[in-house]
């Protein structure tokens, strides 16, 4: 049957992100506090920072990795299919970000082991110029291909070196200023909801400009709160910090599913 293979990890890398996403959710429902504001009013160095309160649980780590170890195993699968049994141990999808390293040939005129053209080899030549035209180089013209990247970097690390670990982080925010001194009491003087993206445990939020602008309006102090829209981010270990797992992993099954599948499979 064809693409059999790639039809099964596809449906296999859904079950665990749709796993991944119910316990992240869960999580984030069981601790609503799971993140703070900390204000420094020193006169010198004032600061507003997020602070992560509680981590996510280890396992949401497993589901992620599964989810991107099916990912990328569907994309072999989907090659291997597509050389109808000539392939050998070193066919599979090639990731390239350089197209210099995709391309590289030995001295008689083959392409080398290292090479993208290397692990497509067995493919028509028609076939391989399709795979070219999908390889996310580092150029204004592939952004379309990038989540492919992400794929390739997220999936390495989890297979050879660590877990993708996470945090919760705030998608949005809305902060209430407020006469007087105690948290959350006094009059409302404004809010103000900052669409920040993702950030990171320590990051600067940057709110003094009107919070001292508002303590003019208040012979008796403004205070601050913070209300946070949370969702689960890759944390500092890994260069997407920041960067919402359920937004990442959804950009790579997309590419996968809507652009390098239906672009291939007429030749299956």
């Amino acid at each position: 049957m064809a693409n059999y293979g790639f039809a099964l990890k596809m449906d296999r890398a859904k079950y665990h992100f749709d796993t991944f996403t119910s316990e992240a959710e869960r999580f984030l429902k069981l601790n609503n506090n799971a993140s703070s504001i900390e204000v420094n009013l020193n006169q010198v160095e004032r600061s507003t920072k997020f602070r992560i309160l509680v981590k996510p649980p280890p396992e949401l780590s497993i589901y992620i990795g599964d989810c991107l170890y099916n990912l990328r195993s569907a994309l072999d699968h989907l090659i291997w299919e597509l050389s109808k049994g000539k392939g050998n141990t070193r066919t599979e999808f090639p990731i390239f970000r350089e197209q210099s390293k995709f391309a590289e040939l030995r001295r008689n005129g083959r392409p080398a082991p290292t090479s993208g053209l290397f692990k497509i080899e067995c493919l028509p030549t028609t076939i391989q110029t399709e795979i070219e035209r999908m390889q996310p180089y580092d150029r204004s013209d592939r952004v379309t291909y990038l989540p492919l990247w992400w794929l390739h970097e997220l999936s390495n690390m989890d297979k050879h070196q660590m877990l993708v670990t996470s945090c919760a982080a705030p998608e949005q925010a809305r902060f209430e200023f407020r006469k007087g001194i105690k948290v959350g009491q006094g009059e409302l003087l404004q809010t103000v909801v900052a669409p920040f993206g993702p950030i990171y445990d320590g990051a600067e939020l940057n709110q003094f400009d009107t919070f001292e602008r508002l303590m003019a309006k208040s012979d008796r102090g403004v205070n601050m709160d913070g209300v946070f829209k949370m969702k689960i981010a890759f944390d500092q270990s890994t260069a997407f910090r920041g960067k919402f797992v359920e937004d990442v992993l959804g950009e790579i099954n997309f590419v996968i599913a809507q652009r390098i599948y239906p672009t291939l499979k007429g030749f299956l």
